[in-house]
């Protein structure tokens, strides 16, 4: 077995040492999460200099997962391993393409406005830190790496990775939770991941909302089911389309367990709209239209059976029939609106890149998250990303993006194609799930880099083998 054949088979070696890495984490497997973190970062730099698309490849784990092994502190940063290994990556990417290797210069010149747009906000201390443009700038080193991928780039690979790396964290999400481990505490622990699993509690059987390291990994499990959709659509042996039926009704109980509603309902209108849209197009006809009819009481039966009891039923309808939450967020959005209108220059030019999550001036930013309807009330965040987006850009920028984003979707559906629908339903979610909720500069915004550049090629015939 010559080594070029080994590296090749690396494929089955990541996925099979982060679902490991995650046993371990939870003490489920006696194996030392640093001997596993020493072997995951070798077999890494080890595939990426033998192949630079796998950088990309084997992104959605690092994004996903790599809070298991903590965080370090570094010039003020908290670094994950996602961030070391996108560092190296890009790096390795400069080295052996060389500085021609930013092929992009209209992504060049943007990601110098952006870098001087926050240096700007910094200076005029509208931001107190300058955070953001580190962040900023790892979304242009997974966009200057993606383009540099492109040509020998397998989308199919791709797709299956992100999908296993979600189902591998909807593991860790259901694993933590009967276990008392609460995974949104991670902010809190100064980068030490182990006092997760130290400092769990015992299961409370009265909890029904199953959290995770990023409050946006619901979003992802909907692109997940979209692309197990997309998968039933385009393979033709009914063993693999029950295959991934089944997957698409455990992703589908993963979605509820994680007691997101705007995902939930921005899923099935999406879904909707695709049988209405993107008719005769892969697994939309119009005979799917009402197949939810016949899937939601399976899915009823697995979440009223298997996941939700007795001490935490009442608690589950409660939230799920409820608008409270929706008036609540009217409320805040109708204060941001009001204290964004006071000033008419800031709906140009914005406050600057995270300046309501984390780096903006606190005072300044705490008047945008009070509640009109609940004036007692300071949240802690705006949560809608559009409107976040507009008070941190400006509206000129948000205005340009969104009509890029639409210009791109009718760009994909009119191609035809189920590959390029899915992409299309990937941007439609985006669009819908950014209206209530909060997409940062975070590290989910990396799978939305990749997803863009995948989508740009809208008029694939079919997957590369």
């Amino acid at each position: 077995m010559n080594l070029k054949f080994k590296l090749t088979k690396v494929f089955l070696i990541i996925p099979l040492l982060w679902s490991i890495s995650v046993l371990s984490f939870l003490n489920y497997m006696p194996i030392s999460l640093n001997l596993l973190l020493t072997f995951t970062i070798a077999i890494y730099l080890l595939s990426i200099t033998y192949k630079l698309p796998n950088s990309i490849y084997f992104l959605p784990y690092l994004i996903i997962l790599s809070p298991i092994f903590g965080s370090i502190k570094i010039l003020g940063f908290n670094l994950l391993l996602s961030d070391s290994i996108l560092i190296f990556s890009f790096l390795y990417m400069l080295y052996s393409k060389g500085i021609g290797s930013i092929q992009s210069k209209k992504a060049f010149i943007f990601l110098v406005g952006l870098s001087f747009f926050t240096f700007l906000h910094f200076v005029i201390q509208d931001l107190i830190s300058i955070k953001p443009l580190f962040s900023i700038f790892e979304l242009f080193f997974v966009y200057f790496l993606m383009i540099n991928s492109k040509d020998n780039f397998n989308y199919d690979f791709f797709l299956n990775h992100f999908c296993f790396s979600v189902f591998i964290g909807i593991i860790l999400m259901f694993l933590s939770f009967y276990n008392g481990v609460n995974l949104n505490d991670f902010s809190g622990l100064d980068g030490d991941a182990s006092k997760l699993i130290s400092e769990a509690k015992e299961f409370n059987a009265a909890n029904f909302r199953m959290p995770y390291f990023y409050t946006n990994f619901p979003f992802l499990i909907s692109i997940t089911i979209f692309v197990f959709l997309y998968k039933i659509g385009i393979y033709k042996t009914y063993i693999l389309k029950f295959f991934f039926l089944i997957l698409v009704i455990l992703t589908s109980l993963a979605l509820v367990a994680s007691g997101n509603k705007t995902t939930m309902v921005t899923t099935l209108i999406v879904f909707f709209l695709s049988n209405i849209y993107f008719r005769n197009i892969g697994i939309y006809k119009l005979k799917t239209f009402v197949s939810p009819i016949i899937f939601l009481p399976i899915i009823y039966f697995l979440v009223f059976n298997y996941y939700i009891t007795d001490e935490n039923v009442e608690g589950f309808i409660k939230v799920m029939t409820s608008l409270a939450s929706v008036v609540d967020r009217i409320g805040v959005y109708g204060n941001a609106i009001l204290v964004l209108l006071q000033n008419p220059f800031r709906l140009l030019t914005g406050f600057g890149p995270d300046f309501l999550t984390c780096c903006g001036d606190p005072v300044v930013s705490r008047l945008f998250k009070g509640n009109l309807i609940n004036v007692y009330t300071i949240n802690n965040a705006v949560d809608s990303g559009i409107l976040t987006f507009i008070i941190e850009f400006g509206i000129i920028l948000v205005i340009v993006v969104f009509k890029y984003l639409c210009d791109l979707i009718k760009n994909l559906t009119q191609t035809k194609k189920p590959v390029n629908i899915m992409f299309a339903q990937f941007f439609i979610v985006l669009l819908i799930y950014s209206i209530p909720q909060l997409v940062g500069l975070g590290k989910i915004s990396w799978i939305i880099v990749v997803f863009l550049v995948m989508s740009k090629n809208y008029k694939i015939n079919s997957l590369k083998s």
